[in-house]
């Protein structure tokens, strides 16, 4: 019930959509990882057959009862490292929503306080929305001041923007962590990936004890598949993590752009225009809030509106 309720809301759930998107990749590239660890055994146990090995079945179920021992004594720990990462998870989304959520708890409260400050969040901020925003309701409260809804001066930076912009330090902020987990991630499926492979030609050289040397060649020149498992596992992850970052950002970057449309209108004069974004359900309350704030300066500060 506790879980349900905490994943009611359209925003937890994008949180919670953020955090599995983030174990997942982790989750796919270790699954892969197995897979080539289980085909390089399987890949010697066919050649100790081919070449006669008397005791290959044997090598074989002892490769696999190792794997599986030793997955078993590291659940625990993997358990705890995909649980951390799914939190991670759970964090970078709620970071992703801040700024729009900081302008929607803004424009509930400035209603009742108009002295309300507006306080930007540096850490989070998409800086197009954010500089803007805090222009813009800082116009408004000293529309409110003065009794009465006026046009505002929109800085000229501000007016040549048409479409979404790339920032490049919003990006990096909220990539910090997907950073962290990426590089934490890799080199801990490369270390028990070099582990297991180091055991497991120990194993065989020990089993193998007393045969042809090319036996002996062929298992212990075999560093090179690790070595190439290795690049594999940092191509794939970094791909990976790259191309969500890029698709949480443009998640939350024409969503900013809307807003900030709006806004630049509405300082512009046009009293009539709210936000309305197509596909963004997780940010409808916080939009919300926001054109609710616009109604009420229009109905009650706009001389126009009001027909004085």
């Amino acid at each position: 019930m506790l879980w349900q309720r905490l994943f009611k809301s359209e925003d937890s759930r994008f949180m919670l959509s953020t955090a599995f998107k983030l174990v997942g990749i982790l989750l796919f590239v270790t699954i892969l990882v197995v897979f080539d660890l289980v085909q390089y055994i399987r890949v010697n146990y066919l050649f100790l057959k081919a070449n006669g090995f008397v005791g290959v079945e044997e090598l074989k179920q002892a490769y696999f009862d190792f794997i599986l021992s030793d997955l078993r004594e590291n659940l625990i720990y993997i358990f705890i490292f995909f649980n951390i990462v799914f939190f991670l998870g759970l964090y970078l989304g709620k970071l992703l929503l801040r700024p729009f959520k900081n302008i929607g708890e803004y424009c509930q409260k400035v209603i009742d306080h108009p002295d309300e400050v507006y306080i930007v969040d540096q850490f989070s901020d998409y800086r197009l929305l954010t500089r803007f925003s805090e222009q813009f309701f800082n116009h408004l409260r000293d529309c409110r001041h003065r009794n009465k809804l006026e046009k505002g001066l929109v800085s000229p930076v501000f007016m040549g923007i048409h479409k979404p912009v790339l920032d490049k330090i919003f990006l990096f902020h909220f990539s910090f962590l997907m950073i962290i987990v990426c590089v934490i991630s890799t080199w801990a499926l490369i270390a028990n990936a070099l582990s297991i492979y180091d055991q497991v030609v120990e194993m065989a050289l020990r089993t193998t004890k007393g045969m042809s040397p090319n036996f002996h060649y062929f298992i212990g020149e075999q560093n090179f598949i690790v070595n190439e498992l290795a690049l594999y596992i940092i191509l794939l992850m970094v791909v990976f993590y790259f191309i969500l970052a890029i698709h949480l950002y443009n998640q939350v970057s024409g969503a900013a752009f809307g807003i900030f449309s709006t806004m630049r209108s509405f300082m512009k004069g046009s009293y009539q225009n709210r936000v309305h974004l197509v596909g963004y359900s997780y940010l409808r309350e916080y939009t919300r809030q926001l054109n609710k704030y616009l109604d009420y300066m229009n109905k009650n500060f706009n001389s126009e509106h009001n027909g004085h």
